[in-house]
């Protein structure tokens, strides 16, 4: 039950993946809304009204930091059972992923040419969280065997009838002249 509620060992196919996104940003959103009533009424956004960035994330408050904690933990998490269905590893994907995205702002700081105009990271991460993106929405899945093979049953699988007129060596045959160099 664990396995798929934290997404530890579970796989989620291309459209699942794009609706749970939906889902979870929708659900981000409600959440949002009273988290951002409490910050306005304790002042915390009026810096931020005025154009002045907060200096730390603590600076904003518990509800804001966990509201923050949660909606990256969890879109780690869908993301981590998408990694797993397309057959990579997630724990090395999600790790580099998070990596790129704390480390982006930090070289846009020191390399000024790299940075976007009016943005706090570089062309090369976003790139390459829009690389990600498009990964988890459009690549095929692989193919997993849903349960572990039997090696104790001793009857072989029934074999299927052949409906097919032509006889396998005729087949060979007549293909055996195309793959012939002269």
């Amino acid at each position: 039950m664990l396995d798929m509620l934290f997404g530890f060992n579970a796989r989620i196919g291309r459209l699942k993946y794009f609706l749970f996104s939906i889902l979870l940003g929708i659900v981000n959103g409600i959440i949002a809304i009273p988290v951002a009533y409490y910050a306005y009424k304790h002042g915390m956004m009026q810096g931020m009204l005025h154009g002045a960035m907060p200096k730390s994330i603590w600076s904003l408050g518990w509800p804001m930091t966990a509201f923050i904690a949660f909606c990256m933990l969890s879109y780690f998490m869908l993301a981590a059972m998408r990694f797993r269905d397309i057959g990579w590893d997630p724990i090395i994907m999600v790790s580099c992923w998070i990596a790129v995205t704390l480390l982006d702002p930090l070289l846009a700081s020191r390399v000024p040419a790299m940075a976007l105009e009016k943005h706090d990271g570089t062309i090369v991460g976003g790139l390459i969280n829009f690389g990600l993106i498009v990964i988890l929405l459009f690549w095929p899945g692989s193919d997993h065997v849903p349960s572990p093979p039997v090696f104790d049953d001793p009857a072989p699988p029934p074999q299927r009838p052949s409906n097919s007129p032509v006889s396998s060596e005729r087949i060979a045959r007549a293909t055996a002249q195309f793959g012939r160099r002269t």
